[in-house]
């Protein structure tokens, strides 16, 4: 099981990275990501890219 601690980092390397499969390996396929005022559901939505507006993505 990976630590806390080291799941966060690597979360916040995949993203400096903008490495999007980076991110997806560390979440749940119901993954829900959260900007200001904007949320985005799931890897299928993710990989597909239909939702410009949050950062990583």
């Amino acid at each position: 099981m990976t630590e806390p601690i080291m799941l966060a980092q690597g979360f916040t390397d995949y993203v400096n990275a903008q490495d999007v499969e980076g991110v997806l390996s560390l979440t749940g396929h119901n993954v829900e990501l959260i900007s200001p005022g904007k949320s985005a559901a799931g890897h299928k939505t993710r990989r597909a890219g239909r939702i410009p507006h949050l950062p990583l993505f």
